[in-house]
């Protein structure tokens, strides 16, 4: 559509801008504090060439602040849908050295859909490691609201039931959907010791600085043997660093 292209182009115009700030801000944060970083996600070009422009995500690691890992949104949501590409690369995980973790980045909406962790369970993982999903996202919406269900440009999954439907808040929803499908898949699998997912609901937009709601989520199971889960939820507004031993 012509309001796509004019979108496509807008953002075109600051993408090598905004995608050099944050190559830098987060490659700098991984040096300077000795830690691999999971960015929020970003617009960006795929590569020089130019030609596919998605909603990105990049981890960084920490002895030279390169790029280890890059992930690109699946399911673009209707605001989207119209100026960025769907990114069909295979999904990769990373293996975070010195530890025992492997690491898979979802972006938002891709975290709701079935078909993704699908194509994740295919992969071989290694055994007797820990596996966490983390889901990036940003929410600039109102954060208390009643749940108006699967975004209009894809087809919601057989299992949604409808009586969530303005009935679940949008907390509520993004748990039973998102956080949810992600720990109930890696549950199934019978070659980890340790699993869990993270949600982290975005703080800003680097471009115009639009304050997010939302609320950042570990739910971690530590052994396969452990029943207690660490579970955790607090509101942007907090401003408070979550933190556990995994």
């Amino acid at each position: 559509s012509w309001l796509g292209l004019i979108k496509r182009a807008w953002f075109s115009l600051f993408a090598d801008q905004t995608s050099t700030i944050y190559k830098r801000l987060f490659s700098e944060l991984s040096l300077e504090t000795n830690s691999t970083i999971v960015a929020g996600s970003n617009f960006a070009y795929e590569n020089l060439q130019k030609r596919k422009f998605y909603n990105m995500s990049c981890v960084f690691e920490p002895k030279h602040g390169s790029i280890c890992l890059q992930s690109g949104k699946r399911y673009p949501v209707q605001d989207e849908i119209s100026f960025i590409d769907c990114y069909e690369n295979r999904p990769l995980i990373y293996s975070i050295p010195n530890t025992n973790i492997d690491i898979g980045v979802l972006i938002c909406a891709d975290s709701w859909m079935p078909q993704v962790y699908e194509q994740y369970n295919k992969i071989q993982f290694s055994s007797k490691r820990r596996f966490l999903f983390i889901i990036v996202a940003l929410n600039i919406g109102h954060w208390k609201i009643p749940w108006p269900g699967y975004d209009s440009s894809v087809d919601p999954p057989n299992d949604v039931d409808k009586n969530h439907l303005n009935t679940f808040s949008l907390p509520n929803a993004w748990f039973h959907y998102a956080i949810n499908r992600g720990f109930d898949s890696l549950d199934r699998r019978n070659d980890l010791i340790g699993y869990g997912v993270v949600c982290c609901q975005g703080i800003l937009n680097i471009m115009n600085d639009i304050q997010a709601q939302g609320e950042s989520i570990i739910l971690v199971k530590r052994s396969k043997t452990e029943e207690k889960l660490l579970f955790e939820a607090k509101t942007c507004e907090d401003e408070r660093i979550m933190k556990c031993e995994f």
